[in-house]
């Protein structure tokens, strides 16, 4: 029987694919899950009102985690999500345990695996659309970068830095400076450092804009630093993006940048000038 396909429908779907203790399949009359068991054999209405559902198995499972994984771009849980897949028994529960200890990726994991498991589905409903000559269901397109701010924005708080927590911005300047040059002899590192502070202002200044990433716990997960020039009118001077190793890879930077942009815009800024040196430049 035809039908037209709904997030409703679809979410369903997915519940019954997931649901490896029992096969169940799409009742088009009802639109319900019914177990396969309960059945009855008609031949001559089965196979029109009672659609099995699209194949999933643990296999299929592991290579899904498998994809998110080669995909993440945070290298700390890449690499520890890595050694959970290769334990061999007991890998789900392992992934799992590993995952849900940082919020945020496991946020990107559960939205990474309902837009691969909705694409699973579209494909099945198309299948039948094709055999009951209806137009094919296109998938939405993909938002990924406003869908990571969002997952983003969601976990961490962006908000203009304060207070003992500017002490800190200094710090981790340096940090990232020596970072940004390694390779180079320290202390030339430190020389370039030290020269380059004398023209900085301080982060507490009040020329100084800085905006803070604050994990749910209160902890500083990245910064970013300038100062509107005000000398040269309209422009306004970025001295340092950071990101702590474990939160790399989670769009901290751009959504940091955005929001340092808005704010600059809205004092007046027309220009923006950063200047990249070290492996930044890569």
């Amino acid at each position: 029987m035809k039908f037209k396909i709904t997030p409703e429908i679809i979410d369903l779907i997915i519940f019954g694919m997931e649901n490896q203790s029992e096969e169940m399949v799409f009742d088009t009359h009802t639109f319900e899950l019914v177990p396969a068991t309960e059945i009855e054999p008609d031949a001559e209405t089965d196979e029109e009102r009672y659609l099995p559902l699209p194949e999933w198995n643990s296999t299929m499972g592991f290579q899904l985690m498998e994809r998110f994984v080669a995909g993440l771009k945070n290298p700390l849980m890449r690499e520890e999500l890595r050694r959970a897949l290769s334990t061999g028994r007991g890998v789900f529960r392992n992934f799992k345990n590993v995952i849900k200890q940082r919020m945020d990726i496991e946020r990107l994991w559960f939205s990474f695996k309902e837009r691969e498991l909705k694409k699973l589905v579209l494909e099945w409903y198309n299948s039948y659309c094709e055999a009951w000559g209806l137009k094919k269901v296109s998938p939405e397109p993909e938002e990924e970068g406003e869908e990571t701010e969002e997952l983003i924005l969601s976990d961490f708080e962006i908000r203009q830095g304060r207070g003992e927590e500017l002490d800190t911005v200094l710090l981790w300047d340096r940090k990232a400076f020596f970072e940004m040059l390694d390779g180079y002899d320290e202390r030339d590192i430190q020389g370039m450092y030290e020269k380059r502070r004398e023209k900085l202002p301080n982060p507490h200044s009040e020329d100084s804009l800085v905006f803070l990433a604050l994990t749910p716990g209160g902890e500083i997960a990245g910064f970013i630093w300038g100062v509107n020039d005000g000398e040269i009118s309209g422009l306004t001077r970025i001295f340092q993006i950071y990101v702590s190793d474990e939160y790399k890879g989670l769009g901290l930077s751009r959504v940091l940048f955005d929001r340092y942009l808005s704010e600059a815009c809205g004092r007046g800024c027309t220009s923006v000038r950063i200047k990249l040196m070290g492996n930044a430049l890569n």
